[in-house]
């Protein structure tokens, strides 16, 4: 990567690819690809289509190292997520683009571990980013459908804005739920002041994407877990699994309630998710249930 600038002045970056990389992804994926021939004989294949899941890996590697894709994932994810609270994204420069060059909008600021790090005693201000965080990739997912799926904290900058900036002291439209009054209904809307800091993301190489009917499947999960409701949480994760044989939907619903007591009885920082998500796996197997090939990306 090296900065440099245009013509008219505007500060960039250009992100030019080693010449040895395609040739790494593919040995890479040679290995991979016999691994999985290995593998299909183990108990977990059961649980996720290895091949649909080697695919999915295989679109993702190779659409990393499309310089062409990568623009264009970035001009997408720039209109969807650009100016969303806090958050930032560099423009792509797609007429200055070429095979194995990339050449986006130079942004300010440090990964997100260095400030993390930096300000142990912020607890307020990391609160805050934590939730701008979480809720914007809800958005990515749940409205979006399209997420950034390499996330990591290099891929995420943070900077804190000069007074002199004209975005110092910028807010930005909340919209309030739209009410009835009488025969007209109205949207209410209130302005909220923006903190002096922003968030950047980089990197468009590895995006993720799902079906509406998918992510709403997702969001089913999510909602029927808030409600502690063994019943719908099993029903909502029947629809996000392919059927390897027959289900016995009483019998699987059962044994996940015995196996999520504890877990939602239990604190967010006291789950072992590693553990969890083994159990669910062996949960699954043993049901004939198979994770979609595209959650198991998300997941």
């Amino acid at each position: 990567a090296h900065r440099a600038r245009l013509k008219n002045g505007t500060e960039v970056v250009v992100k030019i690819q080693h010449p040895t990389v395609a040739e790494l992804v593919a040995v890479d994926l040679n290995l991979l690809q016999k691994a999985v021939k290995l593998l299909r004989f183990t108990s977990e294949s059961k649980v996720v289509n290895l091949h649909q899941v080697f695919n999915e890996l295989k679109t993702s590697l190779t659409n990393e190292i499309n310089t062409k894709r990568e623009a264009e994932n970035g001009i997408r994810f720039y209109k969807l997520n650009n100016g969303d609270g806090i958050i930032q994204v560099p423009k792509i420069y797609p007429e200055y683009c070429a095979p194995k060059i990339l050449v986006n909008e130079s942004m300010p600021g440090k990964s997100i571990r260095d400030y993390i790090n930096a300000s142990p005693n912020k607890v307020e201000e990391h609160q805050y980013i934590a939730r701008t965080l979480v809720k914007n990739f809800i958005k990515q997912v749940f409205e979006d459908h399209y997420f950034h799926a390499d996330p990591h904290p290099g891929n995420i900058l943070f900077y804190r804005l000069d007074p002199s900036d004209p975005a110092y002291s910028q807010s930005q439209t909340v919209r309030q739920e739209s009410k009835k009054i009488g025969s007209v209904q109205t949207e209410f809307k209130q302005e909220e002041q923006l903190p002096p800091y922003r968030l950047v993301y980089l990197d468009f190489g590895m995006m993720g994407s799902l079906t509406p009917a998918l992510a709403q499947g997702m969001a089913n999960v999510v909602v029927a877990l808030a409600s502690k409701d063994y019943h719908n949480i099993g029903q909502a994760i029947l629809t996000v699994c392919n059927r390897r044989g027959k289900v016995d939907e009483l019998e699987f619903i059962h044994e996940l309630g015995i196996f999520l007591q504890p877990y939602l009885n239990a604190g967010v920082a006291d789950i072992n998710f590693g553990k969890m998500l083994y159990e669910i796996v062996h949960l699954c197997q043993k049901n004939n249930l198979q994770v979609k090939a595209e959650v198991t990306m998300l997941i």
